[in-house]
C-alpha cells in the first residue's frame, strides 16, 4: 500500500482521536507511516525525536506482534499505546497504533480507536479499488462484491444473506412495475449496498438482543446517512445514493434521516424500503419467529399509505404468493460462504452476557439468574467480593500491573470451583465480583458456615487485598443489594 494512500487517513486520525501520535504499520510494505513524517520507516531506522521517543521504544518492543498485525493495549504511567488491526477476512492491511502521553478514559477512547479503523478500513478498500481501476458490477470483480457484502452482515448471523436477498426483491419489485433494466440494475445494487453503513454502528448496539433505548436508535439511524457517504467515494455507484440513503423514510413522514414525505421519497427509496421490510420479517430473528407469507401480506396491507406508497405496495401485493415464490427460488451469489463458524455464532448469542475479560457473567445477566432462583424459592448463600484500592494500584503502576491482579483473582475464584460448586459467577463492576452457592448443593452431611469459612480464607490466602461480603436468601430478601450494603461498612472501616 503506497504511503500517499495512508497519509491522509492517519493525518484524519489525527483529528478524530485524541491521539499525540498515530503509527501505521503497512503490512504490505512492512513499513511504517507516521503522522509527523512523510517519509516510511522500518523498525531499525524509527524516528528519535524527544515528542515520540517513548513510543518509539514500546514500538520496537512489540514488533513480534505488530509483524502479525495482533492488536494490544500497552498501558505505564507516562505512554499508552493502543493498537488495532486494519484487516477484512484474509486481507490484513495493517496495524494502527494510537499513542498518547495522557488519556482520561482508555475505554471509551479504545472504542473510538475501533470505531476510526473500521472508517479506515473502509477507505483503504475504496482507495484499493481505485487503485486497481475495477468496475464492482463487471463480472469479474464478483469476489470483491462478495468481499464487501459478506464482511458487512457476517457481524451478525441472524441478517446474513439480507441484504442480497433485499436485492433479489428490489430487483423483482422493479420488473414487476415495468422499469427499464438499468433501474432494475441499479435497484440491485442497491439493495446489496443499503446497509453498508452498519459497519460504523458500535457492536454493543447492532447486536443488542434486546428492546433498543432512545439514544441507541439514534445511532442506529445514522447507517443508511454512512452507507450512501461510502457509496458518495465510488463515483461508478453515484445513481444507488438516493435509494440507499432515504430507504427509511416512511410514505406519511415518519421515517428517517429527513422525514421526507410521499412523493418526496425518491421513488427507487419506496421500492427499497418494500422490498427490506419483506425480508426483515419473513426471516427469524432471536426475538420472533419468520412471517409467513399470509402474515407479511396483512403487514403490507397494514402499512400502505403509511409506511409504503400505497400504488407500489398495490402491485406488489397482486399475486403475492407467486411473486414471494419467485424471488425465493433465485440463488444467492455473494453471501454464500465457503465456512460455517458456529462457535462465533455462539459468542455472539451470549455477547450481552459474558464479561471477555474475565469470562465471567455479566452483572445484568447475574441479576437475572437470582431473579429465577428467588422465584423459584432456592435458598443460596451470595459472596461478594471487592479488590482493594485497585484504581490505585492502576495510576501507580500502569494498567497492566492491575489487570495482573485482576486476573489473579479471577483465577482464585475459578480455583473455588475444584472443591465447591459456586454458581453464577459474575462481574459485578470493574474490581468486584460476585458469586453463589445453592444451599441444596452442600448436602445435610456439610456446614454452610464451614464452607463459608473456608471459601474465604482460600481466597485471602492468596495474598490479594479483598473485602468480602456475604448475604443469604432468602433471610435478605435483596441479597445483591444487602451485600453491597455490607460491603460498603466493610470498607469504610478497611476490614480485609
Amino acid at each position: 500500500m503506497r504511503k500517499s494512500l495512508i497519509q491522509p487517513l492517519i493525518k484524519k486520525g489525527k483529528y478524530a482521536l485524541e491521539a499525540d501520535t498515530i503509527f501505521f504499520y503497512d503490512n504490505e510494505s512492512k513499513t511504517f507511516c507516521i503522522d509527523s513524517c512523510i517519509e516510511q520507516f522500518g523498525f531499525d531506522n524509527l524516528p528519535i525525536d524527544n515528542n515520540i521517543k517513548r513510543f518509539t521504544s514500546v514500538i520496537k518492543e512489540k514488533k513480534d506482534r505488530i509483524r502479525k498485525c495482533e492488536p494490544f493495549i500497552f498501558s505505564h504511567t507516562d505512554s499508552t499505546i493502543i493498537a488495532v488491526s486494519i484487516k477484512i477476512e484474509k486481507r490484513c492491511f495493517g496495524l494502527l497504533c494510537c499513542c498518547y502521553e495522557h488519556i482520561d478514559d482508555i475505554q471509551m477512547e479504545t472504542i473510538a480507536v475501533n470505531l476510526f479503523a473500521k472508517q479506515m478500513l473502509l477507505e483503504l478498500i475504496n482507495l484499493d479499488i481505485k487503485r486497481q481501476n475495477k468496475l464492482l458490477m463487471d463480472k469479474s470483480d464478483t469476489e470483491l462484491i462478495k468481499l464487501l457484502v459478506s464482511t458487512m452482515e457476517f457481524r451478525d448471523s441472524y441478517t446474513r444473506g439480507h441484504s442480497e436477498r433485499v436485492a433479489l426483491y428490489s430487483k423483482a419489485i422493479g420488473i414487476k412495475i415495468g422499469l427499464d433494466e438499468p433501474d432494475i440494475n441499479n435497484l440491485y445494487a442497491s439493495g446489496l449496498f443499503h446497509d453498508l453503513g452498519k459497519v460504523g454502528i458500535p457492536d454493543m448496539i447492532l447486536l443488542k438482543p434486546g428492546k433498543l433505548s432512545q439514544s441507541e436508535f439514534n445511532i442506529i439511524k445514522l447507517h443508511p446517512i454512512i452507507s450512501a457517504d461510502i457509496i458518495s467515494s465510488m463515483s461508478r455507484f453515484s445513481a444507488l445514493i438516493p435509494a440507499i440513503k432515504y430507504h427509511h423514510e416512511r410514505w406519511d413522514g415518519t421515517g428517517y434521516p429527513n422525514g421526507l414525505k410521499g412523493e418526496n421519497i425518491p421513488y427507487c427509496a419506496r421500492i427499497l424500503a418494500i422490498a427490506d421490510v419483506i425480508d426483515a420479517v419473513t426471516t427469524v430473528r432471536p426475538y420472533r419467529d419468520a412471517f409467513s407469507v399470509e402474515k407479511t401480506r396483512s403487514l403490507l396491507i397494514q402499512e400502505q399509505g403509511s409506511h409504503f406508497d400505497p400504488e407500489i405496495a398495490s402491485i406488489v401485493l397482486d399475486r403475492f404468493d407467486l411473486f414471494m415464490s419467485s424471488v425465493r427460488e433465485e440463488k444467492t451469489v455473494y453471501t454464500q460462504l465457503s465456512t460455517s463458524y458456529p462457535e462465533l455464532d455462539i459468542w455472539r448469542s451470549i455477547f450481552f452476557d459474558i464479561d471477555f475479560k474475565t469470562g465471567f457473567l455479566m452483572r445484568d445477566s447475574f441479576i437475572k439468574g437470582i431473579a429465577t432462583l428467588k422465584k423459584e424459592s432456592r435458598p443460596f448463600r451470595l459472596f461478594l467480593i471487592d479488590l482493594v484500592d485497585l484504581k490505585e494500584i492502576n495510576y501507580k503502576n500502569g494498567i497492566e500491573a492491575g489487570d495482573k491482579v485482576l486476573m489473579d483473582t479471577v483465577d482464585s475464584i475459578n480455583k473455588l470451583q475444584i472443591n465447591y460448586r459456586i454458581r453464577k459467577l459474575a462481574r459485578n463492576g470493574g474490581d468486584s465480583f460476585v458469586f453463589i452457592l445453592l444451599k441444596e448443593d452442600i448436602g445435610e452431611e456439610y456446614d454452610l458456615e464451614i464452607i463459608s469459612y473456608r471459601i474465604q480464607e482460600t481466597l485471602r490466602k492468596t495474598g490479594i487485598k479483598l473485602y468480602i461480603a456475604v448475604s443469604d436468601f432468602p433471610e435478605d430478601p435483596h441479597p445483591l443489594f444487602d451485600a453491597e450494603k455490607k460491603l460498603k461498612e466493610i470498607k469504610r472501616k478497611r476490614e480485609y
